[in-house]
């Protein structure tokens, strides 16, 4: 074989390759639209109650930074950046960040307050990306999504926001430009949320188009479809992709009729595992768990536990770590605090009470945790979220104690901070 015909044949496969990818890794028709930062204007704050908290503070130059901040004055910030913070964020003018001792702690928490998502990009690496991850969820906006560079940050905002919206339309997922994401989202949707047979065609993607179809109209066959339709497509795994997609129609069956034979039907162990848990857990039958023979079998009673609220099923959990995550979950659900007292580890336990007292905004709680550092991150994220400083009160003078104060003062002005303890 000469050169000239060698280069031909290498040149036709890239060719073949470039074709079959960009078939398969095209960028969705319509990218998202531009970000216009919003100017969220504060609801006036409780600027009298505000100063009588900043009066209990008990060291000089922190009792100044509460009352510079309330008065947005930063001739008394003294330093601190959740004073130089409070001022920007209240007077709208983040250029006064600069001027603090951690302007990068001050643009991220002007970022959420004000849900201004341009101050997210004067942050670096990390922090930007936890920004635009924390405003995604403030906003529910997936478009924030996309613009998050670290993978890990992106799945958990886009995990986070399927939680939060529940998504049922494959449209919403057009606000995402980066492909794969694109995909993973209109994959989700499939798995999840359509029902809708009309919203299934306007999917984009092919494989996520066969695999809702077969799934909202409960035939495999079209599965069978699929794999043909796509079985030359070297970057698809079509076999596995129409296992998956029997695997789903069997189990949104089985969940619609509650029959376990369409459980077994299902060739992958996890999804079949999950089909028996699924059921299980809709019929609040745990006597369904027993078909699971691997670690899920802890995940159905546990869960089990915690729809129904019934700490006595824990008791069935096999291996004792489990059983002590079965209590916290149940504890957790229902607010039920004495239930951690069943946890007989010193940081399971303080975790479980923490967990509650953050959730039912009680402090008392909070004094259960015996690390006063922990206790006081504690009581000052209360406060900080409710604006009621009476629970500073437990802890004990000092540093702690006055910038529990410092923030509650704050949030009664309608500026909630980072607590950076």
């Amino acid at each position: 074989m000469n050169t000239t015909l060698k280069i031909g044949i290498i040149i036709i496969i890239l060719v073949i390759i470039g074709s079959a990818g960009y078939y398969f890794w095209q960028k969705p028709e319509e990218l998202p639209p531009e970000i216009t930062p919003v100017e969220e204007k504060l609801p006036p704050g409780e600027k009298p109650l505000a100063l009588s908290i900043c009066e209990n503070i008990s060291d000089q130059d922190i009792k100044n930074a509460c009352i510079g901040g309330v008065t947005e004055n930063i001739t008394l910030c003294n330093g601190g950046y959740e004073c130089y913070t409070a001022v920007a964020i209240l007077k709208n003018d983040p250029s006064i960040c600069e001027k603090g001792p951690s302007p990068s702690l001050c643009y991220w928490n002007f970022a959420l307050v004000r849900k201004n998502v341009s101050f997210c990009f004067l942050l670096s690496d990390r922090d930007r990306d936890s920004c635009l991850l924390k405003l995604a969820e403030i906003e529910k906006n997936f478009s924030f999504c996309g613009l998050i560079i670290d993978s890990t940050f992106s799945t958990g905002c886009y995990d986070a926001l399927f939680e939060i919206i529940k998504p049922n339309k494959p449209d919403m997922c057009k606000a995402i430009a980066l492909y794969y994401e694109h995909f993973r989202c209109e994959n989700d949707i499939v798995s999840k949320y359509t029902d809708d047979i009309e919203e299934c065609k306007k999917i984009s993607v092919p494989l996520n188009k066969y695999r809702c179809l077969a799934r909202v109209t409960n035939n495999v066959s079209i599965c069978d479809e699929m794999y043909e339709a796509l079985k030359d497509n070297i970057f698809i795994n079509t076999l596995r992709e129409k296992d998956e997609c029997y695997s789903e129609v069997y189990s949104k069956v089985a969940m619609e009729t509650k029959d376990l034979t369409l459980c077994e039907k299902i060739d992958d162990t996890f999804r079949k595992e999950k089909c028996f848990r699924d059921i299980a857990v809709e019929t609040k039958n745990i006597s369904i768990c027993e078909k699971i023979e691997s670690d899920y079998k802890f995940t159905c009673y546990s869960i089990i536990a915690k729809v129904t609220g019934d700490a006595n099923i824990c008791e069935d959990v096999p291996l004792r770590p489990n059983v002590i995550h079965c209590y916290e979950m149940v504890a957790v659900s229902t607010e039920n605090a004495t239930l951690c007292e069943k946890l007989t580890d010193r940081k399971d336990k303080e975790r479980c009470f923490r967990k509650i007292a953050e959730l039912t905004n009680d402090t008392t709680l909070c004094q259960k945790l015996d690390d006063l550092g922990v206790r006081a991150s504690c009581v000052t994220e209360i406060a900080s979220k409710t604006g009621d400083a009476s629970g500073c009160e437990i802890l004990p003078q000092g540093y702690f104690k006055d910038y529990c104060y410092l923030v509650a003062a704050y949030k009664t002005m309608n500026v909630e901070l980072l607590i950076y303890l």
